[in-house]
Protein backbone atom coordinates (compact mmCIF):
# COMPACT_ATOMS: atom_id res chain seq x y z
CA UNK A 1 0.00 0.00 0.00
CA UNK A 2 3.04 2.55 0.47
CA UNK A 3 6.00 3.41 -1.49
CA UNK A 4 9.09 5.25 0.32
CA UNK A 5 6.94 5.97 3.39
CA UNK A 6 4.18 7.99 1.44
CA UNK A 7 0.29 6.49 0.74
CA UNK A 8 -0.48 5.14 -2.76
CA UNK A 9 -2.53 7.41 -4.73
CA UNK A 10 -4.07 4.73 -7.64
CA UNK A 11 -6.84 3.47 -5.43
CA UNK A 12 -9.80 2.23 -7.44
CA UNK A 13 -11.88 5.41 -6.59
CA UNK A 14 -9.13 6.98 -8.00
CA UNK A 15 -9.15 5.02 -11.54
CA UNK A 16 -12.87 5.29 -11.41
CA UNK A 17 -12.85 8.81 -11.29
CA UNK A 18 -9.79 8.76 -14.01
CA UNK A 19 -12.16 6.62 -16.02
CA UNK A 20 -15.02 9.30 -16.02
CA UNK A 21 -12.78 11.88 -16.76
CA UNK A 22 -11.39 10.08 -19.53
CA UNK A 23 -14.70 8.85 -21.34
CA UNK A 24 -16.38 13.27 -20.77
CA UNK A 25 -13.52 14.11 -22.60
CA UNK A 26 -13.43 11.34 -25.31
CA UNK A 27 -17.05 12.23 -25.61
CA UNK A 28 -16.53 16.26 -25.87
CA UNK A 29 -13.70 15.22 -28.85
CA UNK A 30 -16.04 12.83 -30.43
CA UNK A 31 -17.68 15.63 -32.05
CA UNK A 32 -14.72 17.55 -33.42
CA UNK A 33 -14.49 16.81 -36.46
CA UNK A 34 -18.33 15.92 -37.38
CA UNK A 35 -20.39 18.72 -36.31
CA UNK A 36 -18.54 21.45 -38.50
CA UNK A 37 -19.61 18.56 -41.67
CA UNK A 38 -23.34 18.40 -39.78
CA UNK A 39 -23.80 22.29 -39.75
CA UNK A 40 -22.92 22.20 -43.84
CA UNK A 41 -24.33 19.07 -45.21
CA UNK A 42 -27.59 18.86 -42.96
CA UNK A 43 -28.09 22.37 -41.38
CA UNK A 44 -26.86 23.88 -44.68
CA UNK A 45 -24.58 26.47 -42.58
CA UNK A 46 -21.51 28.27 -43.91
CA UNK A 47 -18.48 28.87 -42.08
CA UNK A 48 -19.79 31.39 -39.71
CA UNK A 49 -22.58 29.35 -38.83
CA UNK A 50 -19.71 26.38 -38.05
CA UNK A 51 -17.73 28.66 -35.99
CA UNK A 52 -20.77 30.36 -34.26
CA UNK A 53 -21.60 26.81 -33.19
CA UNK A 54 -18.85 24.96 -32.28
CA UNK A 55 -17.95 28.19 -30.25
CA UNK A 56 -20.84 28.23 -28.48
CA UNK A 57 -19.22 25.22 -25.98
CA UNK A 58 -16.19 26.55 -24.72
CA UNK A 59 -18.22 29.29 -24.50
CA UNK A 60 -21.10 27.92 -21.96
CA UNK A 61 -17.68 26.57 -20.07
CA UNK A 62 -16.34 29.87 -19.84
CA UNK A 63 -19.24 30.97 -18.33
CA UNK A 64 -20.60 28.30 -15.51
CA UNK A 65 -17.00 27.49 -14.44
CA UNK A 66 -16.79 30.14 -12.09
CA UNK A 67 -20.46 28.62 -11.23
CA UNK A 68 -18.98 24.74 -11.38
CA UNK A 69 -16.47 25.06 -7.98
CA UNK A 70 -19.39 26.27 -5.86
CA UNK A 71 -22.50 23.80 -6.63
CA UNK A 72 -19.56 20.80 -5.92
CA UNK A 73 -18.60 22.57 -2.73
CA UNK A 74 -22.23 22.72 -1.79
CA UNK A 75 -23.78 19.79 -3.08
CA UNK A 76 -20.62 17.06 -3.02
CA UNK A 77 -18.54 16.02 -5.73
CA UNK A 78 -20.61 12.58 -6.55
CA UNK A 79 -23.76 14.77 -6.89
CA UNK A 80 -22.61 17.10 -9.48
CA UNK A 81 -20.51 15.27 -11.08
CA UNK A 82 -23.97 12.57 -12.33
CA UNK A 83 -26.21 15.47 -12.52
CA UNK A 84 -23.42 17.45 -14.77
CA UNK A 85 -22.48 14.16 -16.80
CA UNK A 86 -26.65 13.78 -17.16
CA UNK A 87 -27.10 17.37 -18.48
CA UNK A 88 -24.03 17.32 -21.02
CA UNK A 89 -25.81 13.76 -22.23
CA UNK A 90 -28.68 15.37 -23.20
CA UNK A 91 -26.99 18.04 -24.57
CA UNK A 92 -25.37 16.18 -27.05
CA UNK A 93 -28.55 13.65 -27.62
CA UNK A 94 -30.58 16.82 -28.51
CA UNK A 95 -29.03 16.72 -31.53
CA UNK A 96 -30.76 13.81 -32.82
CA UNK A 97 -34.13 15.02 -32.35
CA UNK A 98 -33.62 18.59 -33.67
CA UNK A 99 -32.24 19.24 -36.49
CA UNK A 100 -32.42 22.89 -36.30
CA UNK A 101 -29.72 26.03 -35.85
CA UNK A 102 -31.91 26.32 -32.55
CA UNK A 103 -31.68 22.68 -31.48
CA UNK A 104 -27.99 22.46 -32.53
CA UNK A 105 -27.19 25.68 -30.41
CA UNK A 106 -28.65 24.38 -27.25
CA UNK A 107 -27.67 21.32 -27.42
CA UNK A 108 -23.84 22.56 -27.54
CA UNK A 109 -24.63 24.78 -24.36
CA UNK A 110 -26.20 22.49 -22.72
CA UNK A 111 -23.22 19.84 -23.85
CA UNK A 112 -20.30 22.34 -22.72
CA UNK A 113 -22.13 23.41 -19.53
CA UNK A 114 -22.27 20.17 -18.43
CA UNK A 115 -18.30 18.89 -19.56
CA UNK A 116 -17.22 21.88 -17.81
CA UNK A 117 -18.81 21.57 -14.24
CA UNK A 118 -18.18 17.92 -14.57
CA UNK A 119 -14.25 18.22 -15.18
CA UNK A 120 -13.89 20.74 -12.02
CA UNK A 121 -16.04 18.38 -9.64
CA UNK A 122 -13.78 15.57 -11.02
CA UNK A 123 -10.52 17.39 -9.92
CA UNK A 124 -11.79 18.52 -6.72
CA UNK A 125 -12.61 14.90 -5.81
CA UNK A 126 -9.06 13.62 -7.15
CA UNK A 127 -7.38 16.16 -4.42
CA UNK A 128 -10.02 14.97 -1.49
CA UNK A 129 -9.10 11.48 -1.42
CA UNK A 130 -5.67 11.62 -2.62
CA UNK A 131 -2.87 12.56 0.45
CA UNK A 132 -1.54 15.74 0.22
CA UNK A 133 1.99 14.52 -0.60
CA UNK A 134 1.18 12.52 -3.41
CA UNK A 135 -1.23 15.03 -5.02
CA UNK A 136 1.01 16.18 -7.56
CA UNK A 137 1.38 12.62 -9.38
CA UNK A 138 -1.87 11.95 -9.00
CA UNK A 139 -3.16 15.22 -10.82
CA UNK A 140 -0.56 14.37 -13.67
CA UNK A 141 -2.03 11.17 -14.01
CA UNK A 142 -5.50 12.78 -13.70
CA UNK A 143 -4.86 15.10 -16.00
CA UNK A 144 -3.62 12.74 -19.01
CA UNK A 145 -7.69 12.00 -19.40
CA UNK A 146 -7.79 15.03 -21.39
CA UNK A 147 -4.71 13.88 -23.95
CA UNK A 148 -6.80 10.47 -24.41
CA UNK A 149 -9.85 12.18 -25.01
CA UNK A 150 -7.80 14.31 -27.52
CA UNK A 151 -5.87 11.58 -29.00
CA UNK A 152 -8.93 8.64 -28.97
CA UNK A 153 -11.86 11.39 -29.49
CA UNK A 154 -11.57 12.61 -33.03
CA UNK A 155 -10.83 8.94 -34.63
CA UNK A 156 -13.94 7.98 -32.73
CA UNK A 157 -16.09 10.47 -34.15
CA UNK A 158 -14.95 10.56 -37.86
CA UNK A 159 -15.09 6.59 -37.77
CA UNK A 160 -18.53 6.22 -36.82
CA UNK A 161 -19.98 8.92 -39.47
CA UNK A 162 -18.08 6.49 -42.18
CA UNK A 163 -19.62 3.67 -40.82
CA UNK A 164 -23.04 4.52 -39.82
CA UNK A 165 -23.71 8.49 -40.03
CA UNK A 166 -24.41 11.48 -38.18
CA UNK A 167 -26.92 9.95 -35.83
CA UNK A 168 -24.58 6.66 -34.69
CA UNK A 169 -21.83 9.67 -33.99
CA UNK A 170 -24.48 11.31 -31.75
CA UNK A 171 -25.70 7.93 -29.84
CA UNK A 172 -22.02 7.29 -29.44
CA UNK A 173 -21.11 10.49 -27.85
CA UNK A 174 -23.75 10.36 -25.88
CA UNK A 175 -23.08 6.81 -24.53
CA UNK A 176 -19.80 7.79 -23.89
CA UNK A 177 -20.94 11.14 -21.71
CA UNK A 178 -23.22 8.29 -19.44
CA UNK A 179 -20.24 5.93 -19.26
CA UNK A 180 -18.48 8.90 -17.22
CA UNK A 181 -22.06 9.26 -15.42
CA UNK A 182 -21.68 5.55 -14.39
CA UNK A 183 -18.08 5.41 -12.99
CA UNK A 184 -18.82 8.52 -11.15
CA UNK A 185 -22.10 6.61 -9.42
CA UNK A 186 -19.82 3.74 -8.50
CA UNK A 187 -16.99 5.09 -6.85
CA UNK A 188 -16.74 4.03 -3.02
CA UNK A 189 -15.74 6.91 -1.20
CA UNK A 190 -18.35 8.12 0.76
CA UNK A 191 -21.35 9.42 -0.48
CA UNK A 192 -20.91 13.20 -0.60
CA UNK A 193 -17.44 13.07 -2.19
CA UNK A 194 -15.39 14.60 1.17
CA UNK A 195 -13.11 12.13 3.03
CA UNK A 196 -14.06 12.72 6.75
CA UNK A 197 -11.02 13.78 7.52
CA UNK A 198 -10.68 16.75 5.34
CA UNK A 199 -14.12 18.04 6.06
CA UNK A 200 -14.91 21.74 7.68
CA UNK A 201 -17.04 24.09 8.65
CA UNK A 202 -15.98 27.56 6.62
CA UNK A 203 -15.89 29.99 9.73
CA UNK A 204 -14.10 33.45 9.87
CA UNK A 205 -11.19 31.19 12.02
CA UNK A 206 -10.91 28.72 9.50
CA UNK A 207 -10.59 31.38 6.05
CA UNK A 208 -8.09 33.13 8.23
CA UNK A 209 -6.09 29.85 8.77
CA UNK A 210 -6.91 28.89 12.48
CA UNK A 211 -7.92 25.20 12.82
CA UNK A 212 -10.84 23.28 11.44
CA UNK A 213 -12.85 21.21 13.10
CA UNK A 214 -14.39 17.97 11.39
CA UNK A 215 -18.21 17.87 10.78
CA UNK A 216 -20.70 14.87 10.82
CA UNK A 217 -19.22 14.19 6.65
CA UNK A 218 -21.72 16.37 5.23
CA UNK A 219 -20.51 19.64 3.11
CA UNK A 220 -21.21 23.00 4.56
CA UNK A 221 -22.03 25.77 2.02
CA UNK A 222 -19.44 28.14 2.33
CA UNK A 223 -20.05 31.14 4.64
CA UNK A 224 -21.13 34.40 2.23
CA UNK A 225 -17.49 35.70 1.83
CA UNK A 226 -16.46 32.27 0.94
CA UNK A 227 -16.29 32.35 -2.74
CA UNK A 228 -14.44 35.91 -2.18
CA UNK A 229 -11.55 33.95 -0.23
CA UNK A 230 -11.40 31.21 -2.80
CA UNK A 231 -11.08 34.39 -5.73
CA UNK A 232 -8.12 35.78 -3.74
CA UNK A 233 -6.42 32.25 -3.19
CA UNK A 234 -6.29 31.00 -6.50
CA UNK A 235 -5.95 34.22 -8.24
CA UNK A 236 -1.67 34.31 -8.51
CA UNK A 237 -2.07 30.70 -9.74
CA UNK A 238 -4.71 31.28 -11.70
CA UNK A 239 -2.82 34.26 -13.85
CA UNK A 240 0.06 32.17 -14.49
CA UNK A 241 -2.24 29.31 -15.94
CA UNK A 242 -3.72 31.42 -18.21
CA UNK A 243 -0.60 33.78 -19.19
CA UNK A 244 0.67 29.67 -20.09
CA UNK A 245 -2.17 28.46 -21.49
CA UNK A 246 -2.51 31.49 -23.42
CA UNK A 247 0.82 29.97 -25.36
CA UNK A 248 -0.93 27.01 -26.19
CA UNK A 249 -3.69 28.69 -27.69
CA UNK A 250 -1.08 30.40 -30.04
CA UNK A 251 0.65 26.96 -30.67
CA UNK A 252 -2.41 25.40 -31.60
CA UNK A 253 -3.81 27.40 -33.72
CA UNK A 254 -1.01 29.10 -35.45
CA UNK A 255 2.03 26.31 -35.84
CA UNK A 256 0.78 24.91 -38.70
CA UNK A 257 0.25 28.17 -40.43
CA UNK A 258 3.91 29.26 -39.12
CA UNK A 259 5.80 25.88 -40.65
CA UNK A 260 3.77 26.24 -44.00
CA UNK A 261 5.02 30.19 -44.19
CA UNK A 262 8.58 28.61 -43.41
CA UNK A 263 8.13 25.90 -45.91
CA UNK A 264 6.80 23.33 -44.28
CA UNK A 265 3.71 21.24 -45.46
CA UNK A 266 1.27 21.01 -43.53
CA UNK A 267 -0.10 17.26 -44.03
CA UNK A 268 1.61 13.83 -44.25
CA UNK A 269 4.04 12.48 -41.61
CA UNK A 270 6.98 14.94 -41.40
CA UNK A 271 4.16 17.89 -41.77
CA UNK A 272 3.11 20.63 -39.66
CA UNK A 273 0.05 18.72 -38.48
CA UNK A 274 2.18 16.35 -37.00
CA UNK A 275 4.35 18.27 -34.72
CA UNK A 276 0.81 18.11 -32.70
CA UNK A 277 1.71 14.46 -32.02
CA UNK A 278 5.17 14.84 -31.10
CA UNK A 279 3.94 17.32 -28.43
CA UNK A 280 1.24 15.58 -27.25
CA UNK A 281 3.57 12.69 -26.97
CA UNK A 282 6.41 14.56 -25.16
CA UNK A 283 3.72 16.05 -22.64
CA UNK A 284 2.48 12.25 -21.79
CA UNK A 285 5.69 10.60 -21.58
CA UNK A 286 7.29 13.63 -19.57
CA UNK A 287 4.59 13.10 -16.99
CA UNK A 288 4.82 9.83 -17.07
CA UNK A 289 8.37 9.74 -16.55
CA UNK A 290 8.37 12.72 -13.89
CA UNK A 291 5.24 13.32 -12.57
CA UNK A 292 6.07 12.95 -9.04
CA UNK A 293 8.23 16.02 -9.76
CA UNK A 294 5.80 18.83 -7.64
CA UNK A 295 5.76 16.28 -4.69
CA UNK A 296 9.65 15.85 -4.57
CA UNK A 297 10.49 19.70 -5.23
CA UNK A 298 7.96 21.43 -4.50
CA UNK A 299 5.15 23.01 -6.54
CA UNK A 300 6.76 26.61 -7.23
CA UNK A 301 9.78 25.18 -7.89
CA UNK A 302 8.34 22.77 -10.14
CA UNK A 303 6.29 25.60 -11.67
CA UNK A 304 9.72 27.46 -12.40
CA UNK A 305 11.37 24.74 -14.34
CA UNK A 306 8.30 24.12 -16.37
CA UNK A 307 7.68 27.47 -17.38
CA UNK A 308 11.31 27.79 -18.22
CA UNK A 309 11.36 24.88 -20.56
CA UNK A 310 7.77 26.63 -22.14
CA UNK A 311 9.51 29.64 -22.94
CA UNK A 312 12.77 28.10 -24.61
CA UNK A 313 10.62 25.39 -26.62
CA UNK A 314 8.40 27.90 -27.65
CA UNK A 315 11.42 30.17 -28.95
CA UNK A 316 13.10 27.30 -30.73
CA UNK A 317 9.22 26.50 -32.31
CA UNK A 318 9.69 30.24 -33.32
CA UNK A 319 12.84 30.45 -35.54
CA UNK A 320 12.14 26.73 -37.28
CA UNK A 321 11.95 26.47 -40.93
CA UNK A 322 12.22 22.39 -40.34
CA UNK A 323 9.88 19.71 -39.05
CA UNK A 324 12.68 18.81 -37.43
CA UNK A 325 13.32 21.71 -35.55
CA UNK A 326 9.84 22.46 -34.79
CA UNK A 327 9.82 18.60 -33.31
CA UNK A 328 12.62 19.48 -31.16
CA UNK A 329 10.78 22.53 -29.90
CA UNK A 330 7.74 20.59 -29.34
CA UNK A 331 9.47 18.35 -27.30
CA UNK A 332 11.16 21.11 -24.73
CA UNK A 333 7.47 22.35 -24.50
CA UNK A 334 5.88 19.06 -24.12
CA UNK A 335 8.24 18.60 -20.92
CA UNK A 336 7.62 21.96 -19.37
CA UNK A 337 3.95 21.54 -19.68
CA UNK A 338 3.62 17.96 -18.76
CA UNK A 339 4.03 19.30 -14.79
CA UNK A 340 2.57 22.61 -15.10
CA UNK A 341 -1.06 21.36 -14.52
CA UNK A 342 -0.27 19.88 -11.38
CA UNK A 343 2.19 22.33 -9.90
CA UNK A 344 -0.36 25.54 -10.19
CA UNK A 345 -3.44 23.56 -9.27
CA UNK A 346 -1.53 22.44 -6.30
CA UNK A 347 -0.53 26.19 -5.78
CA UNK A 348 -3.97 27.66 -6.38
CA UNK A 349 -5.52 24.80 -3.71
CA UNK A 350 -2.95 24.95 -0.81
CA UNK A 351 -4.49 27.79 0.90
CA UNK A 352 -7.90 26.48 0.61
CA UNK A 353 -10.11 24.69 3.03
CA UNK A 354 -11.26 21.70 1.64
CA UNK A 355 -15.03 22.88 1.65
CA UNK A 356 -14.03 25.60 -0.94
CA UNK A 357 -11.60 23.34 -2.90
CA UNK A 358 -14.13 22.82 -5.80
CA UNK A 359 -15.01 26.81 -5.19
CA UNK A 360 -11.36 27.95 -6.33
CA UNK A 361 -10.90 25.17 -8.74
CA UNK A 362 -14.02 26.51 -10.72
CA UNK A 363 -12.35 29.88 -10.90
CA UNK A 364 -8.73 28.95 -12.10
CA UNK A 365 -10.09 26.83 -14.88
CA UNK A 366 -11.86 30.00 -15.54
CA UNK A 367 -8.32 31.80 -15.92
CA UNK A 368 -7.18 28.68 -18.19
CA UNK A 369 -10.32 28.95 -20.47
CA UNK A 370 -9.70 33.08 -20.76
CA UNK A 371 -5.73 32.09 -21.34
CA UNK A 372 -6.89 29.73 -24.08
CA UNK A 373 -8.98 32.12 -26.00
CA UNK A 374 -6.65 34.93 -25.47
CA UNK A 375 -3.51 33.49 -26.91
CA UNK A 376 -5.81 32.73 -30.04
CA UNK A 377 -6.73 36.30 -30.45
CA UNK A 378 -3.33 37.52 -29.41
CA UNK A 379 -1.51 35.16 -32.18
CA UNK A 380 -4.01 36.41 -34.55
CA UNK A 381 -3.27 40.62 -34.19
CA UNK A 382 0.36 39.72 -33.62
CA UNK A 383 0.55 37.40 -36.65
CA UNK A 384 -1.49 40.26 -39.34
CA UNK A 385 1.19 42.85 -38.09
CA UNK A 386 4.48 40.81 -38.43
CA UNK A 387 4.09 37.41 -39.27
CA UNK A 388 2.84 33.96 -37.13
CA UNK A 389 6.24 33.68 -36.04
CA UNK A 390 6.01 36.98 -33.66
CA UNK A 391 2.91 35.28 -31.63
CA UNK A 392 5.13 32.66 -30.41
CA UNK A 393 7.94 35.07 -29.40
CA UNK A 394 4.93 36.90 -27.51
CA UNK A 395 4.02 33.47 -26.30
CA UNK A 396 7.31 33.07 -25.01
CA UNK A 397 7.06 36.45 -23.64
CA UNK A 398 4.03 35.24 -21.38
CA UNK A 399 5.75 32.07 -19.87
CA UNK A 400 8.64 34.72 -18.88
CA UNK A 401 5.81 36.78 -17.29
CA UNK A 402 4.58 33.68 -15.27
CA UNK A 403 7.68 33.36 -14.00
CA UNK A 404 7.67 36.84 -12.84
CA UNK A 405 4.20 36.58 -11.43
CA UNK A 406 5.50 33.57 -9.16
CA UNK A 407 8.53 35.55 -8.21
CA UNK A 408 6.46 38.28 -6.79
CA UNK A 409 4.60 36.15 -4.40
CA UNK A 410 5.31 37.34 -0.79
CA UNK A 411 6.20 34.58 1.87
CA UNK A 412 7.22 31.85 -0.89
CA UNK A 413 10.23 31.79 -2.07
CA UNK A 414 11.02 29.76 -4.89
CA UNK A 415 13.90 28.38 -3.41
CA UNK A 416 12.44 27.17 -0.85
CA UNK A 417 12.18 22.99 -0.05
CA UNK A 418 8.89 21.42 0.07
CA UNK A 419 7.84 20.69 3.58
CA UNK A 420 8.77 17.11 4.62
CA UNK A 421 5.95 14.62 4.34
Amino acid sequence: MRRGGAPRFATPAFWLIFVSSALSNVAYSTTAPVLPRYVVEVLGGGPALVGSLVGLSPIASLVVQPFAGVLADRYGYRVVSVASGLLGSAGVLLLLVSATVPGVAAGRVLFGAGGSVIATALMAWVLAIVAPERRGQALGVFGLGVWIGLALGPVVGENTFHLAGFGAVWLVCGALQLGSVVAALVVRHRADGFPPEETTVVTGENLAGGAAGPTDGAPSAPSAPGWRVAVRSVTRAGVVAGLVWATEGVLLTYLVLHLESRGVRPDGVFGGASVFTVFAASVVLARLAVGVLPDRIGARRSAVLALSCVAAGLLVVAAAGSFAMAAAGAVVLGAGFAPLFPSLTMIATERLPPSLRATGLGFFNAYIAVGLAGGSFLGGVLSGWWGEWSAFVAAAALAVAGLGVLAAEPGHGLRARPPAA
